[in-house]
């Protein structure tokens, strides 16, 4: 049957898998696909998807439908996660191709936005990448598997670069939150592959990844991988050095209790504040005197008071705190389980360790700071806590597939950057007091796309009318994403 024929305007848009109805002088564009039915066993049935209207002076006027198909003459690119990488990652990309030279820092800037953004495995980048508008800003760049596999083999060369880069973030008089995470390993070959217990997963194949986090700037600064089946305290003095932290202040966990690993530190001139363990025997005036009128200091904090003194010794001091509201948390959470006869809560445990409910001592050889500054220094720790769930959690950072050395080397730089980023977005969140988590900001990004039509002969892109929801959150932000660079 002989198609109808229209003005050229309009004819325009009949490209392959495009079918054109007019109604009352008005043309509307359609999808048409071809299928087989098997409910009719007919050989085909022709299906049509209402894709927008074609006008003579505004050309076609896509349809107000949030996933309407584009026309096969306009290409789209997702737009809002380019926009607010950019935004809050310039730096990051201008210190990174410092490093390792424009070509290998836009590679590693787009796979670590990409993976940031989109949650999105490395065999799957490739399309993910072609969607979106880094393609068309850092284009060229093959997302193959097998091509970002030789990647991440070759960047492991520049060990180098990724330390020079790490210790830019690294001032002197910093507070480093030092702290260590399992992370799952799938790979055979890996010479950090382990083995040992991890929570919820009985034992595993895993390997270790050890953070510096600087509570004065909040952002993670250096990382070191290291054997699963080696303990945190051990990989410590590695990190040390190699990052060449001199008279940074250390936050370690309790861990890392151990003399080698503090005087690791103490030798090259750095400061460390360390909790004890709950179960370290202790001098009795210690945990006798905690709860006397006579405290050093007094303070408030999230709204619990604590009061605290200090025991000066010949190279340390020790820093006694007590907190009176999680004293009678932990005295009727203990009271709870011996009365329900769970084992290893009995009377006579009960009084043994009823004067230290409540009680924090923290070691350190830091002596210019107040009681109050210590305790707030080390209760920070719970940020580095939080990026450990941003890798696992939000980022899906807690397994590796990787099969060799220097692929998993180069994969944990790029994470590294990822949540450096990631970091950052979650601040600008903060700073605002948005309650929007990273997920559903990343969400709402997507639909921020831009078009071009490819039978016009302009390169450019065009933003599409953005969503008012995501608007509002991108004004609050104080992000303008107003004009497609």
């Amino acid at each position: 049957m002989k198609t109808k024929a229209y003005p050229d305007w309009v004819e325009k848009y009949r490209t392959k898998g495009r079918t054109i109805k007019e109604k009352d002088g008005k043309f509307y564009l359609y999808s048409e696909k071809c299928v087989y039915d098997p409910r009719y066993k007919h050989k085909h049935v022709t299906k049509n998807v209402y894709l927008g209207r074609i006008d003579k002076d505004k050309g076609f006027i896509e349809a107000r439908k949030r996933h309407a198909v584009i026309p096969s003459n306009m290409t789209s690119r997702v737009y809002g996660p380019y926009a607010l990488f950019d935004y809050v990652g310039r730096d990051i990309l201008e210190r990174l191709e410092r490093y390792f030279g424009k070509d290998i820092a836009e590679y590693i800037f787009t796979i670590a936005s990409l993976r940031a953004a989109e949650n999105t495995p490395y065999y799957g980048l490739e399309d993910t990448y072609e969607d979106s508008y880094f393609s068309c800003i850092y284009s060229g760049l093959s997302m193959s598997k097998a091509s970002l596999s030789r990647f991440l083999d070759d960047l492991s060369s520049y060990r180098d670069q990724m330390i020079g880069f790490m210790r830019e973030d690294i001032d002197n008089d910093d507070v480093l939150i030092v702290d260590g995470t399992n992370l799952l390993c799938g790979g055979h070959d890996i010479s950090y592959r382990g083995f040992g217990y991890l929570h919820h997963h009985n034992y595993s194949s895993k390997f270790n990844e050890l953070y510096a986090y600087s509570a004065k700037n909040h952002k993670p600064v250096y990382y070191r991988l290291a054997e699963g089946s080696i303990p945190d305290k051990t990989a410590f003095k590695d990190i040390i050095k190699e990052s060449g932290i001199r008279e940074a202040i250390a936050l370690v966990d309790k861990g890392f209790n151990g003399k080698e690993s503090l005087e690791e530190l103490v030798g090259r001139k750095n400061k460390y504040i360390m909790a004890l363990r709950s179960d370290t025997k202790l001098p009795s005036y210690i945990t006798d005197d905690v709860s006397r009128s006579e405290t050093d200091e007094s303070f408030v904090v999230n709204g619990e008071a604590v009061s605290a003194y200090v025991v000066k010794r010949e190279d340390h001091q020790l820093c006694v705190y007590f907190n009176s509201t999680i004293a009678a948390v932990e005295e009727a959470g203990y009271i709870d389980q011996m009365n329900k006869g769970i084992k290893g809560y009995t009377r006579e445990g009960y009084k043994e360790t009823r004067n230290r409910f409540g009680i924090y001592i923290l070691k350190t050889n830091v002596t210019d700071f107040s009681l109050e500054k210590i305790y707030r220094y080390y209760k920070s720790r719970f940020e580095i806590e939080y990026m450990f769930d941003t890798i696992k959690n939000t980022l899906g950072y807690d397994k590796t597939y990787m099969h060799k050395d220097r692929t998993v080397e180069g994969w944990a730089f790029i994470n590294h950057i990822s949540i450096i980023l990631t970091q950052r977005i979650y601040d600008l969140l903060l700073v605002n007091e948005s309650r929007l988590s990273l997920h559903e900001l990343f969400r709402k990004l997507r639909r921020v796309k831009v078009t071009r039509d490819i039978t016009s002969g302009d390169d450019s892109y065009k933003l599409e009318s953005i969503p008012k929801k995501t608007k509002l959150i991108l004004e609050t932000l104080g992000i303008d994403i107003s004009s497609v660079s």
